[in-house]
């Protein structure tokens, strides 16, 4: 990611997407969802997220952090949920779950 960034910066192309999230429940395992944290919507000083207890953690360069709930995110901005294994389509593509060529999708989009 860090050679990419370095290209895109020096094409003088910006980039907004900062971080991608996979969110997991781990007993059992099952896929909650991936998101995407970018700038326009979290702000350009993000330089740390995480997701503990359903609760989404955003830290900032200048000390500070920003607290969101997970499930009440989850819950807006879900597309469709996916479960680990089970055959999808998404934007016109079949694939399963977590496998490759298609992983995980993308169904959080917060806007």
């Amino acid at each position: 990611m860090g050679l990419l960034r370095t290209i895109l910066c020096q094409a003088g192309i910006q980039q907004s997407v900062l971080f991608h999230l996979a969110v997991f429940q781990v007993l059992p395992l099952s896929f909650i969802g991936m998101l995407e944290i970018n700038k326009k919507i979290f702000g350009n000083n993000v330089t740390d997220v995480a997701i503990s207890n359903g609760i989404l953690i955003v830290t900032y360069s200048m000390g500070l952090v920003r607290l969101y709930n997970f499930q009440a995110i989850s819950e807006q901005f879900m597309e469709q949920p996916f479960d680990l294994g089970c055959e999808f389509n998404w934007n016109g593509e079949v694939g399963v779950v977590g496998k490759y060529p298609f992983g995980l999708p993308h169904n959080i989009k917060i806007t």
